[in-house]
């Protein structure tokens, strides 16, 4: 299939429409990520090559290249290619720094001695090229007869490599392949409530059996930690025995999951519960005529930002730094903007954070940040101020970074940094007088590009998926577990204070405080 989507008798000018193909073919099992690798030697340079329009590309040297669905494809050989790369990129780099456009002439002026033979060709450094796509379709004859692509370039050595990734639920909607009972829960097997595990070692077993561990944290994770969640908790928590006048006839799963607690410590209030939520949206943010959203907003950010800073990782944050020590954790994905995973020391590079997170300001018309999709104005503004320079802020906003700024140092920060002390004073932007803000999602803001995307496919390459404290009700979070149910990867939810849709297909399903069960289960490992 691959070699005919390579080979067959298209126009070079078309548009290589994936899903007009799979009409007429069955699709390949998984997705494909290529690697080029072009240098001044050995380059085939007239081997074929097709992209489908289902995938993205990247020069990952620049940052440089573009989304699924963004492009026409390509199908052709690799010199054109490459004109096309010089093309788009050139296109591309005026969005970006002055400080990065050397960058930008060095790998054109690198591509295009490559392309005119030049005399110099062993001072071409590697021309680095991904492709990644969902499809599976894409493939060049640069990869070896080894890579089983039905490639094959001949003598020439190998300067292509392929892997394969289980495609997600949306890339399959995409492509229009998506069996229409996957996206509903209710065509999956409930667990029957006696054979899901509930105890320590049950799930100390499950984890040491596991190699490709993704977890998914919600507010509930942190309220051991001291962080107020946005919103208030249910008090149906503890899965136990049912009540005893209940008609046995007539008892459900829900039934018995359905248990006052005292034993928890639930939070007393919830943001939400403090402010309007439908006044902290981004368009009424980003409204020009009045400041009174932008101060309440400012408010509410001031509420948790003391929180946040004392806040300080429980074992349920731990144990994955653990984890990643052990080479078992592939992901966190995590709704909290607290950064207790990073803190707790898994590698920043390895969370996920849906919602953004609190570490420093933007202007609010800066759109390099992929939190702050709607600016303010033009979005030419690049204002930004980072965690450190956050902390030292001195009563006239200028960085003094002469003392101690560590997050540890929390009874100086709230005194030094004007924008953490003076709840009333809108801050500004010092170019521009844009407000300034977080980077976390606002309400009836677009999620970050890419990130719900990168989550999914975490999920549906793991091998155990961990759910803790969240209520799964927040759209398109709520709807990630379904990658791990349709691979019949297990999953464990770990949840004291609400229900979720999920419980029932749950491996695994803890109604315990996230902290002391998972110190419990750190101890073991």
């Amino acid at each position: 299939i691959k070699m005919e989507f390579l080979h067959g008798d298209y126009d070079e000018e078309d548009t290589v429409c994936v899903e007009d193909f799979l009409l007429d073919h069955p699709a390949p099992e998984n997705g494909c990520l290529i690697h080029i690798h072009l240098s001044g030697k050995n380059n085939n340079l007239n081997a074929k090559i097709v992209i489908g329009d289902s995938a993205s590309w990247e020069v990952p040297i620049l940052g440089v290249g573009q989304e699924s669905y963004a492009h026409r494809g390509y199908r052709g050989s690799i010199y054109g290619l490459l004109e096309k790369v010089i093309h788009d990129v050139d296109m591309m780099r005026s969005g970006y720094s002055k400080q990065l456009q050397p960058k930008f002439d060095k790998f054109l002026g690198q591509v295009q001695m490559l392309l005119d033979e030049s005399k110099d060709l062993n001072s071409v450094e590697d021309i680095h090229l991904v492709v990644r796509d969902a499809s599976g379709l894409s493939t060049t004859e640069l990869l070896s007869n080894d890579d089983h692509s039905g490639g094959g370039g001949g003598d020439v050595p190998s300067q292509a490599t392929i892997s394969y990734f289980p495609r997600t639920m949306n890339e399959e909607r995409d492509l229009n392949i998506l069996d229409n009972d996957d996206e509903s829960i209710s065509n999956y097997t409930k667990i029957d409530s006696n054979q899901q595990l509930t105890t320590v070692n049950e799930i100390v077993n499950l984890i040491k059996k596991s190699n490709n561990i993704v977890v998914f944290s919600g507010a509930g994770i942190s309220v051991e930690s001291g962080v107020t969640p946005f919103r208030t908790p249910t008090n149906t928590v503890i899965k136990n025995s049912a009540d005893e006048n209940d008609n046995e006839n007539n008892k459900t799963q829900e039934d018995a999951n359905e248990v006052e607690v005292a034993a928890v410590e639930q939070p007393a209030s919830s943001i939400w519960s403090n402010f309007d939520a439908s006044k902290m949206t981004v368009f009424n943010f980003n409204r020009h005529d009045k400041d009174e959203d932008r101060i309440e907003w400012w408010k509410m950010k001031h509420s948790i930002i003391p929180e946040i800073l004392n806040a300080k990782p429980n074992p349920a944050h731990l144990i994955f730094a653990k984890l990643h020590e052990q080479k078992k954790l592939s992901a966190v994905i995590t709704q909290n903007i607290d950064s207790l995973h990073t803190r707790a020391g898994v590698p920043p590079e390895k969370v996920i954070e849906l919602h953004g997170h609190m570490r420093g300001l933007i202007c609010s018309d800066n759109i390099k940040s992929i939190y702050n999709p709607i600016p303010y104005q033009s979005g030419k503004c690049d204002y930004e101020l980072s965690e450190k320079e956050c902390l030292c802020l001195n009563e006239n906003g200028i960085v003094d970074d002469t003392g101690d700024s560590s997050l540890s140092s929390t009874s100086s920060t709230s005194s030094k940094n004007p924008y953490f002390k003076n709840v009333s004073k809108l801050p500004l932007c010092p170019k521009c007088q844009s407000p300034l803000r977080t980077e976390t999602v606002m309400f009836e803001q677009p999620m970050p590009y890419g990130l719900v995307d990168q989550a999914s496919s975490k999920i549906s390459s793991t091998d155990l998926l961990i759910i803790i404290g969240s209520t799964l009700i927040v759209k398109p979070a709520c709807d990630l577990p379904l990658e791990a149910l349709r691979k019949k990867i297990p999953v464990i939810i770990i949840n004291p204070y609400d229900k979720t849709q999920y419980d029932e297909y749950a491996t695994g399903l803890i109604r315990e405080p996230a902290g002391v069960f998972m110190k419990e289960v750190m101890e073991r490992l």
